[in-house]
């Protein structure tokens, strides 16, 4: 699958196949992916699994000569600063300018390590939002250990939130893997699944609380769907305008706003399925409306932010052009994420 026009994604994974002499034919990203997940479960049969899985990050990492800091406050930033040499320091860079943008993590090759310290060293950004994605940023360093191996050469390295990259990406599609080991994370999911009966946002917290602590909550819930054995949608919604409506605002012909401009409508930012709903066919497209009737609306609405559930007919949500999307009665339970998203799971009855 490339990630571009031009090809370069599949060239960087060509590239890393070699490195890695995985051979020179075949669907080079599954084979990376399972070659990275063959050294974790080598490194777990031979030194057995953790209680959780941000233990094993630690621990794994660890195996790699990496370990990890965390600064929450630029209070901590000092203090890291603090105890390291000029040198080191300056390899480091402006650590609060850099943290203050979209900068997740930065990684240094140590340049005078004393025998106490592992070779690489990831400062994870913990600061504001950044906090929710510390967990991710750890398995990203994880596997660009992996994937570079001794030829990670560099003194420096910062990782960008948004990073499309083809190497960025295709640490992101591995540490998708990796973070949530199957090993490790698929019999909770499915212990939890059991319990319930079905799949709920307690589901996700209890999995999430007994195995992913440090995880986010949109990441185990995406993670959670690769195991649950029904046909399952997890939905994320906000307000926005139509695509042809945003093309039409953006068009520089045009000087003058209409004398009625579109309005923000309640639609789905973004859908992930679980493998049997992915089956069935069944799409909530990204940026289609949420009906005004549907559940999701009425909690989006409710100003005490209270969570709903109910059920409806699937025929009420539509495409533009090719009408309902599915048919039959749909259990939805939705939970509103600050003022201006609603998450949403959907399952039939």
């Amino acid at each position: 699958m490339s990630n571009s026009r031009n090809g370069t994604y599949d060239l960087e994974l060509k590239r890393v196949a070699g490195e890695l002499q995985l051979g020179s034919a075949g669907n080079y990203e599954d084979m990376i992916v399972q070659h990275c997940l063959a050294r974790l479960r080598a490194w777990a049969a031979a030194h057995g699994t953790p209680q959780t899985l941000s233990d094993l990050a630690a621990e794994f990492a660890a195996s790699l000569d990496m370990s990890f800091t965390e600064v929450h406050t630029e209070e901590e930033i000092d203090a890291v600063l603090g105890k390291e040499a000029p040198v080191q320091q300056a390899a480091i860079g402006d650590l609060k300018t850099e943290f203050d943008g979209d900068t997740d993590a930065i990684t240094v090759r140590r340049l005078d390590p004393k025998p106490w310290h592992r070779k690489y060293w990831a400062i994870i950004n913990c600061l504001g939002w950044h906090g929710y994605r510390r967990y991710w940023s750890k398995w990203h360093e994880i596997v660009h250990c992996l994937l570079d191996g001794q030829q990670l050469a560099f003194a420096f390295r910062r990782t960008r939130q948004h990073r499309p990259e083809p190497g960025e990406v295709l640490v992101d599609r591995v540490a998708a893997t990796l973070a949530f080991f199957p090993d490790m994370f698929e019999p909770v999911v499915r212990e939890e699944y059991a319990r319930e009966g079905r799949f709920t946002f307690d589901v996700i917290d209890r999995v999430r609380e007994r195995i992913a602590p440090d995880a986010s909550r949109e990441a185990t819930a995406n993670a959670c769907l690769r195991y649950v054995p029904s046909p399952v949608w997890f939905l994320q919604c906000h307000m926005g305008l139509k695509v042809s409506e945003v093309r039409e605002l953006r068009n520089p012909q045009m000087s003058f706003f209409p004398e009625d401009p579109p309005e923000d409508k309640l639609r789905v930012r973004h859908g992930s399925y679980s493998p049997s709903a992915e089956d069935l066919g069944i799409r909530f497209h990204p940026n289609m409306r949420v009906p005004e009737s549907s559940t999701v609306t009425h909690c989006f609405r409710d100003e005490w932010g209270e969570p709903h559930e109910g059920t409806e007919a699937l025929d009420t949500w539509e495409t533009s052009s090719r009408g309902p999307i599915g048919h039959g009665e749909v259990h939805f339970e939705a939970m509103k994420i600050g003022d201006e998203e609603v998450w949403a799971i959907a399952q039939f009855q």
